[in-house]
């Protein structure tokens, strides 16, 4: 049973566990770990809109609903990570040429977590892309 199918009080326990586990000395390894967390969530199609951050949910509210598409798994991987006090922020993109407009986190200045679906990335597949919007997961979580 995946953690998706348990009941939202065990879900918040079982992330809380595995946040406390992120670190940064084997920050690539933690990164692929967050990465294979979230990708077992089943997918929905569009809960947020990402030109409208006012509106996204907090941490908890994602993790306790559930609801998750590819822009709430990269909202909730930054949340993670903010929370295990790595340093990240999440950017909207936007790369014509792959017709793809999103969410991805980007870590340590290095690291590209939310562009491909279940994949860790240099920052260099961000080359093409536009960056839109800036967020510091620390003032989203203000918010959220």
């Amino acid at each position: 049973m995946t953690i998706w199918m348990a009941p939202p009080t065990e879900r918040l326990k079982k992330w809380r566990k595995f946040r406390q586990s992120i670190g940064n000395e084997n920050l690539h390894t933690s990164l692929q770990e967050l990465v294979d967390w979230f990708k077992t969530a089943p997918l929905s199609s569009r809960v947020i809109d990402v030109y409208d951050s006012t509106h996204w949910p907090g941490p908890w509210d994602l993790l306790y609903v559930g609801d998750m598409d590819e822009n709430t798994i990269s909202l909730a991987m930054g949340y993670s990570l903010q929370l295990a006090e790595v340093d990240c922020e999440i950017l909207l993109v936007q790369d014509r040429e792959k017709s793809f407009l999103g969410l991805v986190v980007l870590v340590d200045k290095n690291w590209v977590l939310g562009y491909t679906y279940g994949n860790v990335e240099p920052i260099s597949i961000l080359d093409t892309c536009s960056v839109i919007e800036r967020y510091d997961p620390k003032e989203l979580l203000k918010t959220g």
